[in-house]
């Protein structure tokens, strides 16, 4: 009996050796596994931790971003200004030019206009000098004619001791130094047929005649060869001069 109680306890002994063997070995094995779970843990917290950091660099590069954009848009709306002040300085830009080719326009037309009026002037003037020149020549030969006249009359007839023969006046004309050829009414001025060539000079006076009358007085203003321009005469600028007027310098 005794033998069997020894018995007993020593499977009783060797069933707890056992299981205390089995128990270490699952609690070692536990806490290995502890300590996985542990390091797990850990880290995860870093990686957290990391995140964290992470996130918060990106909300502040958001908030950079923010900013940015808002600059952006603050210079968009600048941009929109003056994109809107350029169209506007554009359209009235283009305003003014098509102004200025309708002032272009009407400067060709003037201009087309005004060298009609020259050509029409010196073709009017040609002519002049031409009936001026024609004159010359007659004048000429009456000077001659009267030269001869004279030296004739001087064959015949002897005056007395003392006695001056009086000389032979023959009366050509009491205007003979030219005529109007054009009147500018817009500028005040006008044209004769007679210049540099005939001795006239700027500030020249001459008188105007009509039917052997003096009507007005004009000053030249501008000298030619074959033409000058005159002006009226201080006390003769509401006379009315006419085309054909004849001119003569006054002495």
């Amino acid at each position: 009996m005794k033998s069997f109680f020894t018995i007993i306890i020593a499977i009783v002994l060797f069933v707890a050796a056992v299981s205390g063997i089995i128990f270490y070995t699952q609690l070692k094995q536990q806490k290995s596994e502890l300590c996985s779970i542990k390091e797990r843990i850990e880290l995860i917290i870093d990686q957290v931790s990391q995140t964290k950091e992470k996130i918060a660099d990106l909300k502040k590069q958001n908030k950079s971003f923010q900013q940015q954009i808002l600059e952006a848009q603050n210079k968009m709306s600048g941009y929109k200004s003056q994109i809107s002040n350029l169209k506007s300085e554009n359209s009235q830009f283009f305003s003014k030019l098509h102004q200025k080719r309708i002032s272009l326009n009407a400067l060709k037309e003037k201009l087309d206009r005004l060298t009609a009026e020259r050509d029409d002037l010196a073709s009017s003037l040609n002519q002049a000098i031409l009936r001026r020149q024609h004159a010359n020549e007659e004048m000429k030969k009456i000077k001659l004619a009267k030269r001869q006249l004279e030296e004739d009359i001087k064959k015949y007839i002897k005056p007395e001791k003392g006695v001056e023969l009086e000389r032979i006046v023959v009366k050509l004309s009491e205007v003979s130094d030219g005529t109007i050829l054009e009147i500018n009414k817009e500028y005040g001025f006008a044209i004769i047929d007679a210049g540099a060539n005939d001795g006239i000079i700027v500030g020249d006076i001459l008188g105007v005649y009509r039917d052997n009358e003096l009507v007005s007085k004009v000053v030249v203003e501008k000298v030619f060869e074959g033409f000058s321009s005159v002006v009226p005469a201080e006390g003769f600028t509401d006379v009315e001069l006419k085309v054909s007027d004849a001119v003569s310098l006054i002495r």
